[in-house]
């Protein structure tokens, strides 16, 4: 610690070539855990510790590295780009947490008493699903069914909700409407397709070209909701 190193052994590896002889060769060095079997302090008693200058009453556990103690903490995490589903206190519920470099945003989909699947990411709050998907290019209500290829009374209520429902640029606006984004026509459906694209299931893409993959990728992700519901 006072010389600013790093509490370690050396690594071996026994490498030969062709017929030759093995050779032991150092590959590396690899940190040493405080008090661990391979550790010099291990099992020297009290006393001992103490003519070495060790505290007796240190656990070990840790690691050395330029001087400082490190440790390992044991993290649980959910999977990248995963869907699951889980109970909550609001009911059934997918989640993913959609990653693309540093960027991670969380994407829920549950369901409302009234029937209605809704998708929630970044500034969307409980965005009708089918509505989604036909603002991302998915028009067609027959085409909608036959992705989600689940048939359920849930899915007819959804379908049913947005079946007036039949261009793109009317789903943007009526997403724009929900989510009280101002400005021109044209300045209102700029800014809801450049947030769908960096915010929505931004590991698929970011570009307009990704949008049908994307909506595609929903279906898939509302049949798994319905499955389990």
């Amino acid at each position: 610690k006072l010389r600013k190193i790093t509490y370690s052994a050396p690594l071996y590896l026994e490498i030969g070539v062709g017929n030759k002889e093995y050779t032991l060769v150092e590959i590396g060095k690899i940190p040493i855990m405080v008090k661990s079997k391979y550790c010099n302090l291990n099992g020297l008693s009290p006393e001992e510790l103490i003519r070495n200058y060790e505290d007796p009453n240190d656990p070990g556990g840790y690691f050395i590295i330029n001087g400082n103690e490190r440790i390992l903490v044991m993290i649980e995490d959910l999977a990248q780009n995963q869907a699951f589903i889980e109970n909550t206190a609001k009911g059934l519920a997918l989640r993913l947490f959609s990653s693309r470099g540093a960027y991670r945003i969380p994407i829920t989909i549950n369901q409302n008493p009234e029937g209605l699947i809704l998708v929630s990411f970044s500034r969307f709050k409980n965005l009708p699903a089918v509505l989604l998907a036909k603002a991302l290019g998915l028009t067609k209500d027959a085409e909608l069914a036959s992705l989600i290829n689940k048939e359920s009374d849930a899915l007819i209520v959804n379908l049913y909700e947005f079946a007036s429902i039949q261009d793109t640029e009317t789903a943007l606006m009526t997403i724009a409407e929900k989510m009280a984004i101002q400005g021109t026509k044209k300045e209102i459906l700029d800014r809801v397709k450049a947030r769908l694209d960096s915010t929505f299931l931004s590991h698929i893409g970011t570009k307009p070209e990704n949008r049908k993959e994307k909506a595609i990728t929903l279906c898939k992700l509302i049949k798994q909701f319905l499955i389990a519901k």
